[in-house]
């Protein structure tokens, strides 16, 4: 494929003759400066200013990255007798979309557009994603009297493994919100809190727990309100603390896809409110899927 490029004439002085000028040799197909200009036209201006700084900086651009895989697909789609066929009007419009798709990410900017400034403000407003404390996962067993914690405990003793544990808990638990789970309450932290979502733990619990080491069980059964449980500290993960410094390039690049999938959303409701008469969701429930 040669490319090559003439002036481009000002606005006003330009003749048939002129636009008629061949830019471009793709393939067997040569493109004309009518035909850069045409294409041109139909690009919003923003996504224009994306491309140079130059009237032919632009025209280059868009030559390479627009019109000449355009001009390839169009070919390819005569060859193989595509041109009317769905695949042919999606791969042209997703090459279209691809080409908006950059422009947005350079109208947004790169990560280096984000200030520390604002990679500070989020780093202080979101402390608890780069600070966490000690944790430890606990399984628990609850049952109604302490005699048949007692029990439990001593089988769990006999086999301490989480097949057996598990086996244990969907026997003998009441706490049928986790006992499938083999009991598991998640990981906690000494203010009771728990990973799991809508899981409070007994600060009891918490405390005995705490009294042993990893893959250990409490070795009574604790009270927890009018029932007993019976404990398995499983294992530990240690406070987390990460400095602004550590993560200020990730806080960067997640703010900086923040930008561009809030771009991308403005343009599609632009594009929707623009371009989009009719919509009937309700005939897409028929589809066997």
């Amino acid at each position: 494929m040669l490319l090559f490029f003439v002036q481009i004439p000002q606005a006003g002085s330009k003749s048939a003759e002129d636009t008629r000028v061949i830019v471009a040799h793709v393939g067997t197909r040569a493109v004309t400066l009518g035909e850069l200009e045409a294409r041109m036209a139909t690009i919003p201006l923003f996504q224009l200013k994306t491309f140079g700084e130059t009237p032919e900086a632009i025209a280059q651009k868009v030559m390479e990255e627009i019109v000449v895989p355009e001009t390839r697909l169009a070919l390819y789609a005569e060859k193989e007798k595509l041109v009317d066929s769905a695949f042919y009007a999606y791969a042209l419009a997703q090459s279209q979309a691809r080409a908006t798709l950059r422009a947005l990410i350079q109208q947004v900017g790169s990560m280096d557009a984000i200030s520390v400034d604002q990679v500070k403000d989020y780093y202080t407003q979101h402390r608890t994603q780069f600070h966490t404390p000690a944790r430890v996962r606990l399984w628990r067993i609850l049952v109604k009297t302490e005699k048949e914690a007692l029990e439990v405990l001593e089988q769990a003793q006999k086999n301490l493994t989480v097949s057996n544990f598990r086996a244990l808990a969907r026997q003998h638990s009441l706490d049928h919100s986790n006992f499938l789970r083999g009991g598991d309450l998640g990981w906690v932290t000494k203010e009771d809190a728990s990973n799991e979502a809508g899981v409070r733990v007994d600060p009891v619990l918490i405390q005995a727990a705490w009294g042993v080491h990893d893959g250990q069980l409490v070795p009574s059964p604790i009270q927890e309100g009018a029932n007993f449980a019976v404990v398995w500290r499983r294992e530990t993960m240690k406070a987390q603390h990460q400095s602004l410094d550590k993560v200020a390039d990730s806080i960067r690049l997640m703010l900086c896809k923040r930008r561009v999938e809030q771009a991308k959303h403005a343009k599609l409701e632009e594009l929707r409110a623009k371009e989009l008469s009719e919509y009937h969701e309700e005939p897409l429930e028929l589809l066997d899927l």
